[in-house]
Parts: C-alpha cells; sequence; structure tokens
C-alpha cells in the first residue's frame, strides 16, 4: 500500500510539492482509518489535479508570451520596463501555486497597460517669420513634443492673418525633440495667426492641439510683379505694357505703375496703405 501511496504522492510532487503531501496525508489518513474504498477517489483527484495543472501551465506560459511581447512593444516606444521585468522575474522564480502566478502575471500586464495608455505625445508650435518674397511670407514653423512619446503623422494648418496653402506633414516627432519646416505663408485675415496640429500616438490614437500668435508684420501693402499683358494702371489709367514692373495690392488686386503706386501712397480702390520703406 505503501509503494500505492507513493507513486501517487511522485506524480503530484513533479509538479507541486505542496499538494504532493496534502495528498500524502490525506492517504495516510485513510489508511489508518481502514478507509482503503476511498483511496480510489484520491487517485482520480491526483488525475485531475494533474490535468488542470498541465492546462494551467499552458495557460502561464501564453500568458508570459504576451506579457513579454507587451514588454518588447513598451520599450519600442521608450517606456522603462524594468521595474515590470523585475516582477516578472520574481513570480516567475517562486511559482508555488500556479493559479496564483497566473493571476500575478495577469497583474502585471494590466498594470503596463494602464501606464502606456497615460503615455500621450503633446505638440507645442511656434512661428518666426523672415521675410517677404512678393505675395508670401517667408517662415519657420516650430514643432517640439513635449510629451511621453513620439507623435506619428503629424498634419500642420496656419490660419488667421497668415495662412499655409495646404496642410504641412511630417512623419514623426520624436519626444523630447523639435523639428523646424520650412514654409512659405500667405497673407489671410484677422490679426493672429493660429497654428493648428493634428497628430497620431504609436497606437494610432489621434490627438490635436492648436497655439496662437501674434506677430507684428511689417506690412508693404502690396508685392511687385512683372507684368504679362495689357492692363490699365488703376492711378493714372495709363496702359501697363507687358514687362513692366507693376504693384499689385494685397487687399484687392488693384494694379499700378510702380511710380504711380509710390504717388498714390495707398490704394485708390480700397485704401490700403502702401508703405515703400
Amino acid at each position: 500500500m505503501s509503494s500505492y501511496v507513493n507513486n501517487l504522492v511522485e506524480k503530484v510532487g513533479k509538479y507541486s510539492k505542496d499538494k504532493a503531501q496534502k495528498f500524502r496525508e490525506r492517504m495516510e489518513e485513510l489508511i489508518q482509518s481502514g478507509k482503503y474504498e476511498e483511496l480510489p477517489a484520491v487517485a482520480k483527484e491526483v488525475d485531475e489535479f494533474i490535468a488542470e495543472y498541465k492546462l494551467n501551465v499552458q495557460d502561464l506560459n501564453r500568458r508570459v508570451r504576451e506579457l513579454k511581447g507587451l514588454l518588447v512593444e513598451a520599450t519600442k516606444i521608450g517606456y522603462d520596463i524594468r521595474e515590470y521585468a523585475k516582477e516578472l522575474k520574481e513570480v516567475l522564480s517562486n511559482i508555488k501555486d500556479i493559479r496564483e502566478a497566473i493571476k500575478k502575471v495577469g497583474d502585471i500586464e494590466e498594470k503596463i497597460r494602464k501606464s502606456i495608455e497615460k503615455l500621450e505625445p503633446r505638440l507645442l508650435f511656434s512661428l518666426d517669420i523672415k521675410g517677404k518674397v512678393d505675395n508670401r511670407y517667408q517662415a519657420k514653423i516650430n514643432v517640439r513634443n513635449e510629451g511621453d512619446v513620439d507623435a506619428f503623422n503629424v498634419k500642420l494648418v496656419v490660419n488667421g492673418e497668415l495662412k499655409t496653402e495646404k496642410p504641412v506633414e511630417i512623419n514623426v516627432v520624436k519626444k523630447g525633440n523639435e523639428e523646424i519646416i520650412d514654409v512659405f505663408l500667405l497673407p489671410g485675415k484677422g490679426e493672429e495667426i493660429e497654428i493648428k496640429g493634428e497628430y497620431e500616438r504609436f497606437d494610432g490614437k489621434k490627438y490635436r492641439s492648436a497655439e496662437r500668435v501674434k506677430i507684428e508684420l511689417k506690412k508693404k501693402g502690396f508685392h511687385v510683379e512683372k507684368n504679362k499683358s495689357k492692363i490699365k494702371c488703376s492711378f493714372c489709367r495709363g496702359t501697363i505694357l507687358p514687362g513692366m514692373d507693376i504693384v499689385i495690392c494685397d487687399n484687392c488686386g488693384a494694379v499700378y505703375h510702380l511710380p504711380c503706386a509710390r504717388r498714390a501712397g495707398k490704394c485708390v480702390k480700397c485704401g490700403t496703405l502702401f508703405n515703400f520703406e
């Protein structure tokens, strides 16, 4: 009978020494009480325990693989995983109850996911006007990421006193870094400039931010181009021949001989001042 008990205990001991000891105590108690007929039921429990344990081992291995994959992904986005990796190592090196180990691995995964969910990119914008070329302003847009993670698929639009012709696109602005983009801006409306940004996190979650800036533009009120066809001067009503320099009002588009614009000092149609300084 002792060999029967030892065999069962040995089978369980491969998976859990604590459980094996409990089975031994139960079977020895049954033998001492003469309840031999109950031993087969205990043997059945042993088989059920081993089968369940093997399933739990598979579940634990799967969860550990998933957690390790999550740790790798967290590392890629610059998240510090050392605390969680240490915690996982401690769990796996001291397994007494496999179901408890599964729970602890699940708890670690949940903590990481909650922490990652809080990570956000945060873009700040500023604008520096460098000068004017014809009817466009040469500018630099500074994009700075003060968030926790990189910002992807960034799209910027400038509106207001100056505006972009089309959205400015940046593939990625890494956390803690800045990107400086050269752009040409067109005259718009209003006295302020607003820079709006749309961007994404590593998982595609979308964000928006905006900055309002006020810049004192030294406005000429006009721009100069080469004339391309016969047109009339809005001041003297004379003909302006192709190839001549013409002054075009930035506000209404009225056209002048260059000397006529200087003499008038402003647009005779809309009143916009012409600054020739």
